[in-house]
């Protein structure tokens, strides 16, 4: 019962993404050419209770999810992945609060003042980034619901990607 409540939640979730213009509508994997396209699994994950009592769910796409080459069995890439389908070839960076400060004191140096921040809390701020259309046909997503395979495309920002943290 609570895997068909997920199915219905994932796809309620996709077509609210879908109304944002986020992603694509969801359609039929036999609509999709799929040569030209990457799928990566999107799964429910239970939430808690809502206040009403319904169960609230997060929408999951796996990002990390790694093709298969012709003649490999899946199996996991390194002992470190969460969920052993991440390997990792390039070492990722990220700027730090370092940097910022550095760049704060070259700023007061140059210009006699001191800079003034602010910090703005803006709903789904990443998933308002959007995706290059170049980039687009390795960001769908597949699930299950009633029976079927349905594909959507991300056009924006997603959680689950490499950098997504």
């Amino acid at each position: 019962m609570v895997m068909i409540v997920l199915r219905r939640q994932v796809h309620k979730l996709t077509l609210h993404d879908a109304a944002l213009g986020r992603m694509s509508a969801p359609r039929q994997v036999e609509e999709w050419d799929l040569g030209a396209i990457r799928m990566h699994p999107r799964f429910g994950v239970e939430q808690g209770r809502k206040d009403n009592g319904d169960l609230k769910v997060r929408a999951v796409d796996d990002m990390s999810w790694a093709p298969r080459s012709s003649g490999q069995s899946r199996k996991r890439a390194r002992v470190e992945s969460v969920n052993g389908h991440t390997a990792m070839p390039e070492r990722i960076s990220h700027d730090h609060l370092d940097q910022l400060a550095c760049a704060m004191g070259w700023f007061v140096t140059v210009m006699g003042i001191v800079p003034g921040l602010f910090k703005a809390d803006v709903s789904a701020a990443f998933r308002r980034v959007p995706l290059m259309p170049s980039h687009r046909w390795a960001a769908c997503i597949a699930y299950a619901f009633d029976n079927r395979v349905w594909v959507a495309q991300h056009f924006a920002c997603m959680f689950g990607a490499t950098a997504s943290v």
